[in-house]
């Protein structure tokens, strides 16, 4: 099954939690990478698509990210392409090719500049055989790096900066929204 993405304190009042879930709790940032014939990988779930990586010191060290979707119940919808496109998403935003696992929809191999390189069709049973070539060590992009409100920071500085100029250079006028 999926794991919860919240604390799981928040659930200790279903007895289910209290008696199932004392493993050690990893530190925040902390990811095992899944290591196959001297490649690396970066393990994500399904979801973990739609998000922006946050572990940016373990994805530096990796070939590849590899991301499972147990996804049968979204059978022909949108769904099945919006796992791809996310997948090429992260791809281009990581510099890193992309295997894309699905037990029921398009299993795929996205290149690290978001385009789908091989695919298999939905409901197809198959291998998908692939050259992954190892980790180029690119450096990350900044935003990698940067907390979310840094950059609506950076923005918001941005924004004023370039009302105050413009108004320094026409100190009569006022700029029109």
């Amino acid at each position: 099954g999926e794991y919860l993405p919240v604390p799981k304190a928040w659930l200790q009042w279903i007895p289910h939690f209290q008696n199932n879930h004392s493993e050690k709790k990893a530190a925040h940032g902390e990811i095992n990478l899944l290591d196959y014939k001297n490649f690396h990988f970066f393990p994500m779930i399904c979801y973990d698509l739609f998000f922006p990586t946050w572990a940016t010191k373990a994805l530096a060290k990796t070939d590849a990210i590899v991301a499972i979707g147990e996804n049968r119940w979204y059978r022909e919808s949108i769904y099945q392409q919006l796992f791809l496109r996310a997948a090429s998403i992260r791809a281009l935003e990581t510099k890193r090719p992309l295997l894309v696992v699905m037990n029921r929809g398009p299993s795929s191999y996205v290149l690290e500049n978001g385009k789908i390189d091989k695919q298999l069709a939905a409901y197809e049973r198959g291998v998908l055989e692939v050259t992954l070539p190892k980790n180029s060590h690119l450096a990350q992009p900044i935003y990698q790096y940067l907390n979310d409100l840094w950059i609506v920071g950076a923005l918001i500085l941005f924004e004023f900066l370039t009302r105050s100029y413009a108004n320094w250079i026409h100190p009569n006028q006022r700029v029109k929204k």
